[in-house]
């Protein structure tokens, strides 16, 4: 499995506190890239950026990757990570965790936050699709499917959750 962002790199890039473990980070990152940058590129195209990974990437891939991707993924992990983060899962409970400096925020500022989290990488993921929409000749791999295992690339970043014929 190949990871688009080190949880060391996520930290730099975003407001998750440099404290946070990164055991508890890199489940969330391999949860987002798959579950939101991977329909957003397709396999085909994912699985190249992916196989150049680390040192061979092209011009055009790290481009995509530094420019569009990471930042989009960095969103989406942040999407996430409240509820990991905010809860902990034993084998005899899921429970809250608290310190005697801090005070865990309410459900309902948790959801206006990952809610807040969601609009922004939402608006990072239709620039990845209008950013290879525009440069098609660069990612020709952007809609190459030939096995029914694949992934579609979506025509659009934003779910409004209602479908529209």
């Amino acid at each position: 499995m190949f990871r688009f962002i080190s949880a060391e790199k996520l930290k730099e890039r975003s407001i998750i506190n440099g404290n946070v473990d990164n055991k508890l980070l890199l489940p969330i990152i391999d949860e987002c890239q798959e579950y939101y940058i991977l329909p957003l590129l397709g396999s085909s195209l994912y699985n190249e950026i992916g196989g150049q990974l680390p040192s061979s990437l092209t011009v055009a891939n790290k481009k995509l990757l530094d420019e569009y991707v990471i930042p989009c993924l960095i969103k989406y992990v942040q999407y996430e990570s409240p509820i990991y983060l905010n809860y902990k899962f034993t084998n005899a409970n899921v429970s809250t965790k608290n310190t005697d400096e801090s005070t865990p925020i309410t459900i309902d500022v948790s959801s206006k936050l990952m809610d807040r989290f969601k609009n922004k990488a939402e608006w990072y993921g239709e620039r990845i699709v209008r950013y290879i929409c525009a440069n098609r000749v660069l990612y020709p791999s952007y809609c190459l499917s030939n096995t029914n295992d694949n992934v579609d690339p979506l025509s659009s970043g934003y779910d409004c959750g209602i479908y529209l014929d």
